[in-house]
């Protein structure tokens, strides 16, 4: 609970190794970065963060639903197909802020893993997630990584390449 509000805390799993949490630390940080200049009601909420001596923590929002993936598997009625475009739309929504502000963001990992979707008084949102990976576009850029089913292919072919809002709509 922070300030009267349910949240998850996204920890670092290295925290019983050192050496691993140092290597993760870069993408923890990155994401840190990222999340405290984003406000979208499609990107899940950042409330804070926690440093202690062994681990790291995001303090978030909770999104309380499931990841895009389940969602679009279950569905079944006329009604789905509605619910399912209000979900995509979310996640377009979100994409389109991040590619639009001043300095762009590129997310580098769009995929259905790192897409929740909830639905509150029968309505249905989903919110991006999972900033590990993501860059503010700059003069130095670094190869954006992420899982190979789901990148681009120019990100894949050209590893060396500034990353391109493009490859988040891949």
């Amino acid at each position: 609970m922070c300030h009267g509000c349910t949240v998850a805390v996204k920890l670092s799993k290295e925290h019983s190794n050192p050496d691993a949490m140092r290597r993760k630390l870069p993408s923890f940080c990155n994401e840190l970065r990222i999340l405290r200049k984003v406000r979208h009601p499609n990107i899940v909420g950042y409330l804070g963060c926690v440093f202690e001596q062994t681990r790291v923590g995001l303090i978030c929002e909770l999104v309380d639903g499931q990841t895009l993936e389940k969602y679009v598997l279950q569905q079944n009625t006329a009604k789905d197909v509605q619910n399912r475009f209000l979900a995509l739309h979310g996640v377009c929504s979100a994409l389109g802020y991040l590619h639009t502000r001043q300095t762009s963001i590129v997310h580098g990992e769009v995929k259905a893993q790192n897409i929740m979707v909830e639905t509150r008084n029968n309505q249905v949102h989903s919110k991006l997630l999972d900033f590990g990976l993501s860059q503010i576009q700059s003069r130095n850029p670094r190869h954006l990584g992420g899982t190979l089913h789901w990148m681009a292919p120019e990100v894949y072919q050209h590893r060396d390449g500034k990353p391109e809002r493009s490859s988040d709509v891949y």
